[in-house]
């Protein structure tokens, strides 16, 4: 059986959250992202959201959608005969050059939102969730360990919280730890 890709759509979705969200770099109460709705030979449909933050990658809505307009998909999206195959042509895929990038990071929530909406509908296709791709592709990650690794963030509390965080961290034995600094209006010292 070939799985052909039919229809690859972008939207804008604008969602109000009900309190709004603070951290270091920004303060939103609304969260702009894109969704893309992937669809198949026999109506299979699949979404994917990539979620650009400026503040973060450098990458807007508008940056974003137009990277997907530029980027030649079509040419991409070859036939698929398993979930597996999907997978491989979910790696392949390449968006256009973004002049400048030499982090590599712009464009990937254009990326992620395409090869999510690829993977759902392929995956709701073949019977497999997107979780079945992690095996696939980096089978040592996924092996049994008799050990599990965690760590902990301290971030921008402040006062009694910072050191209840701190503490409650400690007591859990969380060995490696993430700690922000460089926070406005705090004193890292």
């Amino acid at each position: 059986m070939r799985m052909h890709i039919v229809e690859l759509t972008a939207y804008h979705v604008r969602i109000p959250v009900r309190r709004s969200i603070r951290h270091a770099s920004y303060s939103r109460s609304e969260t702009d992202n894109v969704l893309v709705r992937c669809v198949l030979d026999d109506q299979t449909e699949g979404f994917g959201e990539g979620v650009p933050r400026e503040y973060v990658t450098g990458e807007t809505i508008d940056f974003v959608l137009d990277l997907l307009r530029r980027s030649d998909l079509r040419v991409q999206l070859e036939p698929c005969a398993d979930f597996a195959g999907a997978v491989a042509l979910a790696e392949r895929l390449r968006l256009a050059p973004i002049p400048g990038d030499e982090r590599g990071c712009q464009g990937n929530a254009a990326r992620c939102a395409v090869e999510l909406a690829l993977l759902d509908a392929f995956g709701r296709r073949c019977g497999q969730p997107v979780s079945a791709v992690s095996p696939l592709v980096a089978p040592e990650v996924c092996a049994a360990r008799a050990w599990v690794r965690y760590s902990g963030a301290i971030t921008s509390a402040r006062g009694w919280k910072l050191g209840l965080a701190a503490v409650a961290l400690r007591l859990y034995r969380f060995r490696e730890l993430k700690i922000k600094v460089g926070i406005a209006g705090y004193d890292d010292v």
